[in-house]
Parts: structure tokens; sequence; C-alpha cells
């Protein structure tokens, strides 16, 4: 189900221009209450929020960037962390015998332990101009390798699904401890 309800759908049924009226959805049963602005200053008129109304995130953010660009950078980074982390795996999974792991498995290892995975374009570049013949044919790998795991393997609706409970999972504890909080009585004040 939609997080707010149809603009469309409520003009078409008869309701008319709900951001002049500070009229805000309810998520579920489609019911109309009144925006928690308006509900403060009943004369707030045509700014009242209507949480159907587009947010405006300001330019300057992200450094220009769109929330969304900055997601995927780091969605990227992420899948090439996934990446080498794959690719370990398997180098590790070559010796079947249990003995010493391979000479570019410790390159790898090395190489990240030198340097920390902050930005996974930046790191692959880095990578890609190391000295070592090995390590520079191993971040071709990894690139190969994070963009297979990203079309193929990532689930980018459980993703989205995941976000969603877990903020709202995560606003139910702040709010719950806000409440709790706020309720609580002054032991100290109470014995005096």
């Amino acid at each position: 189900m939609p997080l707010a309800l149809n603009l469309a759908a409520v003009v078409g049924s008869g309701q008319s221009n709900l951001r002049s009226q500070g009229l805000a959805s309810v998520r579920g049963e489609g019911l109309l209450r009144r925006s928690w602005r308006t509900a403060r200053r009943p004369n707030a008129g045509r700014r009242a929020l209507c949480l159907t109304a587009r947010m405006h995130l300001p330019t300057d953010a992200f450094g220009g960037k769109s929330a969304e660009k900055k997601a995927s950078e780091m969605l990227i980074t992420l899948c090439t962390f996934c990446a080498v982390r794959i690719i370990l795996a398997q180098e590790e999974g070559y010796d079947n015998e249990g003995g010493t792991r391979s000479e570019v498995y410790k390159e790898l290892t090395r190489f990240l332990d030198e340097e920390p995975m902050r930005n996974g374009t930046e790191w692959v570049s880095k990578l890609m101009k190391h000295p070592r013949t090995e390590l520079r044919l191993m971040a071709v790998r990894i690139v190969e390798v994070r963009e297979v795991y990203i079309r193929s393997q990532f689930n980018f609706e459980k993703l989205q699904d995941q976000a969603l409970d877990g903020i709202k999972q995560e606003n139910e504890a702040v709010l719950k401890t806000y409440l709790e909080d706020s309720l609580a009585v002054d032991t100290n004040k109470v014995e005096e």
C-alpha cells in the first residue's frame, strides 16, 4: 500500500485543495486529518505541512548531490567490498588441503589493511595502480565481480523493505524513549 494517499483520487472524489485546508493523509485507512503544524497553529493555512507533498532537500546537503546519488555511491562501495570478500573466499577455496593461502590472497588482504576502503571507486583505482601485476589483475576481477553482483545477486526490493522496516522500528524506539523520559517522575522529588 502506498505511503501517502493519492491526491488525484481524493480531488476526484470531491475533496478540494488539500494543501489550502492543511490536510494530510493517514496511512492505512485513507482517512484525512489535520497535519501536526496545523494542529499547533490553526491559522497556518497554506503553509501547513501536507504529508502527501514532496519534501525539499537542500542542494548543499550532500555537496550538491541528491540523496539517491549519495546512496548509489555508498552502494558502489558496498558492492566493491562484497566483490573483494567473494574473491577472497574463492582464493581461499582454491587450497582444498587447508594449507597456506595463495599469494594473491595474502597480497590483497595486506592491501586492504594498508588502504581501508572508504570509497570503492577510489580504492579500486589505487589497486589498479599497484606495482604488482597480480594485484592490478585482481582489481580488474573486482570490477567485474561487483558488476555481476549488483546485476544478478543484490536484491533491491529486500533493501527497500528492510530500510523502511528499520526506520519504522528505530523511530518507534526513539519516540518510546522520548515519551518515557517526558513522563518520568523524578523519584528524588517524590521521596522528599
